[in-house]
């Protein structure tokens, strides 16, 4: 290959030479050396030259670009990385934090933009407004590495949910969202920011589909078929087994033993601390105070969740927390908008509270935990929508007294129907504990006395009017067994059919007037959210057994045990308590029923 080089940039041009270089990919017709000296030919040939290098080796390219001084070094996981994005049809980038991946998928963008003329690729996120500060953050740290990329700017536009670079070979890199409001749109090349939170009926349906447009080389009006049109690479942190992106993941994996066209790159904390990207400090901090889930996902790329036998498909619980879900029937097309965390009652809605109760000094072990579902009646009476409302807990430690007013003091925001309580260990300590009357120091007023309207074997008595020592609000639940297997199947069923929605993600809260203004109160909905976050992740770390003797009953196992399962029971337990006993259609009386039967 050196050889024909070197033969091209001779004095003497020969027509063997001529067919070198376009085998080389130097140049695509003869017409355009027509009429032209053979020196600007040889230069154009160079510049052809180079041009293939830096699309085949775009670290070359920003190793020219680099500032005498200042600028940064490429290492060498960069190198590979940007190498495979540059080569390969569909690249999936599974990195932990502080990899500088979403720098690198800028960084590419630019390079695209700069190498393939007239290219319209995009970066996207979950949002908009996220993928434009995406681009507008990323931008500002490449040109600050690699100045020269300013020269290669017609104008830059970065207003709100907008974000575009306008480059001068007639390049565009814009932003869009992860969302069905891409439907329609056509780009060249795609980059997916956080895919793992991608849903492939979403994917299918409206994102794949815009890389479905070949660039056209502006002198022939024709598209090249050894270019990479239509690529879409995907950037992320892991997340959890089961999910969508976890199976493509894996597809894409078994396409690039294959060699069709897919590339995977993927590792954990241990590379960018190697290559001083990441400080070991940190790690150890993170290790030290988060939840082992959120850290093998965060900064150990792990794909987290039980491999066989999960107690649900994780895919359900990502999509019941989407911020916005639009249906299929067009005549009836309805968004549903996943609410925040409010901490007061909503207008017409009803509560119940599942409590799992625990006693443990450790703070990130054993925790009591308070569930608040939120729930909506059709006009027959039949329950049509539920959802998380909140989730808290008191502090670890605590007495079973102490607990207990704080499980009251929520009562006293939510007026819920039910209180329904794990009657088993612990649970009789706090099911006495309601019993009597606590004094509030908000207050200064004792709290009202609670007693039990049923017991644990499944026969509620609705005589709420009757009061029996205290307030008929607790229903005492013991979940074993047959009643184990129902809770389990119960879980599973209706977050299967998609009637049970979550809290919106921590970092997506939008906060109202009153929360900015108020801290505490604004702490309080964040503590909501992360423990929706922390949910998800202890229903990863469930499986579902069968009992060996009996095929018919399950049991629920933890996968790792330094994970939880306190705010599954306490939301299992609510949501079998409504599913069961509230879920009833209230028959209206007739006025001629008495004749009826004269």
């Amino acid at each position: 290959m050196t050889s024909s080089v070197n033969r091209v940039y001779t004095t003497k041009l020969t027509k063997e030479d001529l067919d070198d270089s376009k085998y080389l990919g130097i140049y695509d017709h003869e017409e355009w050396m027509e009429g032209k000296p053979k020196h600007e030919i040889i230069k154009i040939l160079k510049w052809r030259y180079i041009i293939a290098i830096f699309r085949w080796c775009p670290d070359l390219m920003f190793d020219i670009l680099k500032p005498q001084t200042g600028g940064i070094n490429l290492n060498m996981y960069q190198r590979v990385l940007m190498r495979a994005l540059a080569r390969f049809q569909n690249v999936y980038v599974v990195l932990p934090r502080g990899a500088a991946k979403t720098y690198c998928n800028v960084l590419m963008s630019c390079h695209e933009a700069i190498v393939y003329p007239t290219l319209r690729n995009s970066v996207t996120a979950e949002s908009l407004k996220q993928a434009a500060t995406i681009l507008k953050d990323k931008w500002s740290d490449v040109t600050t590495h690699f100045p020269a990329l300013k020269n290669e700017i017609i104008d830059t536009v970065f207003r709100g949910d907008q974000g575009e670079l306008y480059w001068k070979n007639g390049s565009i890199t814009d932003v869009l969202a992860n969302s069905h409001r891409t439907k329609g749109l056509r780009r060249h090349r795609l980059r997916m920011e956080e895919a793992a939170r991608l849903d492939d009926d979403l994917f299918q349906d409206a994102l794949e589909p815009v890389a479905n447009m070949p660039r056209l080389v502006i002198r022939d009006g024709e598209s090249d078929p050894k270019e990479l049109n239509g690529s879409i690479h995907f950037f992320t942190t892991s997340t959890y087994r089961g999910c969508d992106e976890h199976r493509r993941n894996e597809r894409m994996i078994s396409e690039m033993t294959q060699r069709k066209g897919s590339f995977v790159f993927g590792a954990d904390w241990r590379m960018p601390v190697h290559f001083g990207m990441q400080n070991l400090n940190v790690i150890k901090k993170a290790k030290a105070g988060n939840n082992p889930i959120n850290f093998a996902m965060n900064y150990g790329s792990e794909w987290v969740g039980a491999s066989e036998g999960a107690l649900l498909n994780m895919q359900l619980l990502i999509n019941s927390r989407r911020k916005e879900i639009i249906g299929k029937n067009k005549k009836k097309e309805r968004k549903f908008v996943i609410p925040c965390a409010t901490l007061k009652p909503r207008k017409g809605v009803e509560y119940v509270f599942g409590v799992d109760i625990a006693k443990s000094k450790k703070d990130n072990y054993n925790k009591t935990i308070v569930t608040v579902i939120g729930f909506t009646r059709d006009k027959y009476g039949k329950v049509e929508e539920m959802w998380i409302e909140a989730m808290g807990n008191p502090p670890n430690g605590q007495t079973f007294e102490s607990q207990s007013l704080f499980v009251k003091q929520w009562a006293d925001i939510f007026k819920p129907t039910a209180v329904v309580i794990d009657a088993q260990s612990y649970g009789q300590g706090f099911l006495e504990a309601c019993t009597k009357p606590t004094l509030n120091p908000l207050t200064g007023r004792n709290t009202e006395k609670w007693c039990s309207f049923d017991s644990w074997d499944g026969k509620p008595e609705y005589g709420r009017d009757v009061v029996q020592g205290g307030k008929p609000i607790m229903f005492e639940l013991k979940s074993n067994g047959t009643l184990e297997t129902s809770i389990i199947m119960n879980f599973q069923g209706l977050f299967s059919q998609g009637k049970v929605k979550l809290l919106c993600p921590h970092k997506d809260i939008i906060y109202t007037s009153e929360a900015n203004e108020n801290l505490r109160y604004r702490a309080e909905i964040e503590k909501a959210h992360i423990h929706v976050d922390e949910f998800i992740n202890e229903v990863s770390n469930l499986k579902v057994v069968q009992n060996e003797k009996n095929k018919s009953r399950l049991s629920i196992e933890r996968i790792s045990r330094n994970t939880d399962k306190d705010r599954y029971s306490a939301t299992a337990y609510a949501l079998y308590y409504i599913k069961t006993y509230e879920d009833i259609e209230k028959m209206e009386d007739d006025p001629d029923d008495d004749y009826v039967y004269y």
